[in-house]
């Protein structure tokens, strides 16, 4: 396995490239012996890729193209197949100096694509490589192997993906935040090469390409035209982070304080209690949804990162609590089942807050907004989880009125979502119902 780093991609010598471009049938030899090459071009308003593929060297040359250039522009990729997963993918940016970057990478699901490829190295094609004020174009010629997601067809697919408002450093490896837009683009590697009339390459432009009448199918999955609030991914993921924030930072919080204080405090602090408890658990599978068809759609590999795997244990642990509540509900107090769903809960709530601490240091790390994990941590675990400590304060009150209930053995069975003035009220009620009744045994029969 060849793994491409700042040497070989841009390292490579002038004889290097020229011996590619020999045997793969460059454009200066496409223009003379244009036999058993094919090629096509796709383009959308991000960018536009150009493939001529050589199927006596099995070897493609590839050219990505934006409009922009000179100066640092965000960074622009291209990938084999139509997902992630697998794709032998090419990422160009503009380094510091002005000069055009490209970092071979693959990517094991949706998330950062790495150098620990295991597809052949790339070589990159220097002679037509270039950015300035006319626009940027990244050239490379890559083999095609049968272990490869790329099968050259009358449809070949490859994802593409930008983001114009982050640029990574000038080191090739360099750590790249999430794309703002992304899809698809389909090439028709099937059509016959007709090389240019002045034997140049294709050139730069984010309009379908005319030179020689082959313009690939744009059509793609993608989410707008490249603002980062039009993007399919980015929305999906913003509804994911807004979901989980209301169920674990909001309303589970309000419901665990009302179980909390509510049975010294309040009259009928249950029902408050379950139908907020509830709406977390709606809340949770909705946002546990949104993320499950991200990745998906994406191609990417489910619960394979740290958060999403707490993640997944919270969204079980969530479920059991319903099952948990809504049972121990039915129990006499102090039952086994009661005592299992207060500590579940609190498990529960102490792995929710830190997972959407995590999930917003993803967040800060992919966008660039100021949304960190440690006030995520100090709101939830410093104001929830102190004011659920000072309850506890309640609790020598709770178990003398709960002692006082078990010594009463007459009357109405008091449930333990009455408060304890409720039940001294309806006992009060009792005796007097029975002194009356005691009474009228006592006197005489009427004469009448």
């Amino acid at each position: 396995m060849i793994v491409p780093t700042a040497r070989t991609v841009f390292g490579a010598s002038a004889m290097l490239a020229a011996s590619v471009l020999s045997t793969a049938g460059t454009v200066a030899a496409q223009a003379n012996s244009p036999s058993g090459l094919t090629a096509d071009t796709a383009c959308n308003s991000n960018l536009c890729l150009n493939a001529i593929y050589d199927m006596s060297a099995n070897r493609i040359n590839y050219t990505m193209t934006t409009q922009q250039g000179g100066k640092q522009i965000g960074w622009y990729a291209v990938g084999t197949g139509s997902r992630m997963a697998g794709s032998d993918m090419m990422i160009g940016w503009v380094g510091t100096d002005g000069k055009p970057i490209m970092s071979q990478r693959t990517a094991s699901g949706h998330r950062m694509p790495t150098t620990a490829i295991t597809a052949q190295a790339a070589m990159p094609i220097n002679a037509r490589t270039f950015s300035n004020s006319t626009g940027t174009a990244w050239s490379w010629s890559s083999p095609v192997s049968s272990s490869s997601s790329l099968s050259p067809s009358a449809k070949t697919s490859f994802i593409w993906a930008v983001n114009g408002n982050s640029n990574p450093a000038d080191d090739p490896s360099a750590a790249i935040r999430e794309h703002t837009d992304y899809g698809v683009l389909n090439l028709d590697l099937t059509k016959a090469y007709t090389p240019p009339a002045d034997g140049k390459a294709p050139p730069v432009t984010t309009t379908p390409a005319t030179s020689n009448g082959q313009t690939g199918d744009a059509s793609a999955s993608s989410g707008g035209d490249g603002d980062e609030g039009s993007s399919k991914t980015y929305r999906l993921i913003l509804a994911h982070l807004i979901f989980m924030t209301l169920a674990w930072m909001v309303v589970a919080p309000i419901a665990v304080l009302i179980g909390r204080y509510g049975r010294t405090t309040m009259k009928a602090w249950y029902p408050w209690h379950q139908n907020l408890q509830f709406g977390t658990l709606v809340l949770a599978i909705v946002g546990f949804g949104v993320i499950v068809y991200m990745v998906e759609d994406g191609g990417g590999g489910h619960f394979d990162n740290l958060h999403a795997k707490v993640g997944l244990s919270v969204f079980i642990l969530a479920v059991l609590q319903g099952v948990l509540g809504i049972t121990g509900h039915k129990t006499r107090r102090f039952n086994p089942i009661r005592i299992v769903h207060v500590v579940v809960g609190v498990v529960t709530m102490a792995l929710a807050i830190w997972n959407v601490g995590l999930g917003y240091e993803l967040w800060s790390e992919q966008h660039g907004t100021k949304a960190s994990k440690y006030i995520i941590w100090g709101v939830g675990f410093g104001l929830f989880g102190g004011l659920w400590v000072l309850g506890l304060a309640l609790l020598p009150k709770q178990l003398k009125t709960w002692k006082a209930e078990e010594q009463e053995k007459r009357g109405l069975p008091y449930q333990h979502d009455q408060p304890p003035a409720q039940y001294q009220d309806q006992q009060q009620h009792r005796r007097n119902r029975d002194d009356i009744r005691l009474l009228e045994k006592s006197q005489p029969p009427s004469l009448e």
